[in-house]
């Protein structure tokens, strides 16, 4: 059920679950980039290019456009509010991750575009780029958004209940 209430009720608890979901995603992508410094030690600093790309993509660009379509179904359709019951909050949480994923997707099809340009088109890899590899990286963040939006609603109630 879509909710209509006034943005400054929704942006706050919209920010707080999109900020723990992006800070446990630059950790794990630290971790990738340490891990990736490790393999360069052996095979040589040609590699440091790919490292810093994979880690600017991974960390910064997918998710700065996932959370850009998901935080806004969170803020204006979907939002994350203290009278609701918590599985309604993780299904509006992984609803908004849908809209991140169409925004995921339309990332993946200017890939797929380029790729097919560059090096011809095939169809498993067409796909693949614009709904395969968004997807896996939808799914990831998606999860990570519902425990964001979990915690966030929990901090939401809890203050709530202080007030009270």
């Amino acid at each position: 059920m879509l909710h209509r209430a006034p943005v400054s009720r929704t942006l706050r608890p919209a920010l707080i679950a999109i900020a723990i979901a992006w800070a446990v995603t630059i950790v794990f992508h630290l971790v990738y980039l340490i891990r990736e410094f490790l393999w360069i030690i052996n095979d040589g600093p040609e590699y440091l290019p790919n490292a810093f790309g994979d880690f600017g993509e991974g960390a910064i660009l997918e998710p700065l456009l996932f959370f850009a379509g998901a935080g806004a179904l969170l803020v204006v359709l979907l939002p994350i509010l203290t009278e609701t019951r918590l599985l309604t909050v993780m299904i509006r949480a992984a609803l908004a991750g849908l809209g991140g994923f169409v925004v995921l997707s339309v990332l993946g099809l200017i890939e797929a575009i380029g790729e097919a340009v560059a090096y011809g088109f095939e169809f498993g890899y067409f796909v693949n780029d614009w709904f395969g590899y968004p997807l896996v990286v939808a799914f990831d963040l998606t999860t990570l958004l519902v425990i964001g939006a979990v915690v966030s609603w929990l901090f939401a109630s809890k203050k709530a209940g202080a007030a009270a």
